[in-house]
């Protein structure tokens, strides 16, 4: 959308993963954590996210300190999505160990949102050929399904 910004993307994903589906979610977070995520003080390169109890969490999300001291900065978050997008991603993706990876966090409005997708890791005999880098670009092209609620 145009009135997005990115605060912040994990540059992995591209290099590392053959895309699936996409899903925008929202994030449950505390009032500590909002100013720094919107001055772009948070690292998601090693962030994961996994479904308990029916609930999405992501977990490894680093918000770096500023001057705000307190607080636990490698918490779990919630996500907050439809019990539609979370049976899905439940059944279809975690089940049969497909990862889901976060792409980025960006600012719609006011709002922070976390930009989530289902991920298969790119065999090594793929990754570092230059031949094969239209081909990953073809699978990504072509798996690539998003969702905005």
């Amino acid at each position: 959308m145009l009135l997005d910004k990115i605060l912040s993307k994990n540059s992995k994903i591209n290099k590392n993963y053959i895309v699936y589906e996409k899903w925008t979610c929202g994030l449950q977070l505390k009032g500590v954590d909002v100013p720094l995520i919107r001055k772009s003080n948070i690292n998601i390169n090693h962030a994961y996210i996994y479904c308990k109890n029916n609930e999405l969490f992501i977990v490894g999300a680093y918000i770096s300190k500023d001057k705000y001291k307190h607080g636990d900065h490698f918490k779990y978050r919630k996500l907050i999505a439809n019990r539609h997008e979370i049976r899905t991603i439940y059944t279809e993706y975690i089940k049969n160990n497909i990862s889901v990876l976060p792409f980025q966090i960006i600012l719609r409005k006011h709002l922070i949102k976390i930009v989530i997708g289902s991920v298969k890791i790119i065999p090594s005999k793929l990754v570092n050929t230059r031949k094969n880098v239209a081909k990953i670009k073809v699978l990504n092209i072509h798996n690539q399904n998003t969702y905005n609620y």
